[in-house]
């Protein structure tokens, strides 16, 4: 009897435990998804790492080269920034003695006006004629206007 009441009891026991692993099914198999989901999710990631170590590769021999270029053209680039230097300098020069030139030729009429220089003059002319055709051209609407009317 009292092998009984044991067998009894350890039955009640395994039952309340298979009830329990029962509940929780629907749980397990959720987690069993998740595990499969985060393990492909893993294996992809883990291919994309790959991929992407490959493509830093390819990057940083790309680099390499292009910098190799840009260390051989460098003193061809000075050079040339030189020589870019010395033309900016001569054309400088250039225009200050066509500069002087202007002011010689023009000193006794830029003296008569009353301006330093004939590019003070030139100067003011443009300003007056760009005031005048901005003038003209508002003239001209109003004209446009009135005769719409």
């Amino acid at each position: 009897m009292l092998d009984l009441k044991r067998a009894k009891v350890n039955l009640e026991e395994a039952l309340a435990t298979l009830a329990e692993e029962i509940r929780n099914l629907p749980t397990l198999v959720t987690l069993q998804a998740q595990k499969s989901s985060l393990e492909s999710r893993l294996a992809f990631t883990a291919e994309e790492l790959s991929a992407t170590s490959q493509k830093l590769a390819a990057a940083n021999t790309e680099l390499d080269i292009v910098s190799k270029q840009i260390k051989a053209l460098s003193p061809a680039l000075q050079q040339i920034g030189e020589e870019v230097q010395a033309a900016t300098e001569e054309y400088e020069r250039y225009q200050k003695e066509i500069a002087d030139a202007e002011d010689l030729i023009f000193a006794d009429f830029c003296r008569k006006i009353g301006l330093a220089n004939i590019r003070e003059y030139e100067k003011r002319e443009s300003s007056l004629n760009e005031q005048y055709n901005t003038q003209k051209l508002a003239y001209e609407k109003q004209i446009a206007l009135i005769q719409a009317q």
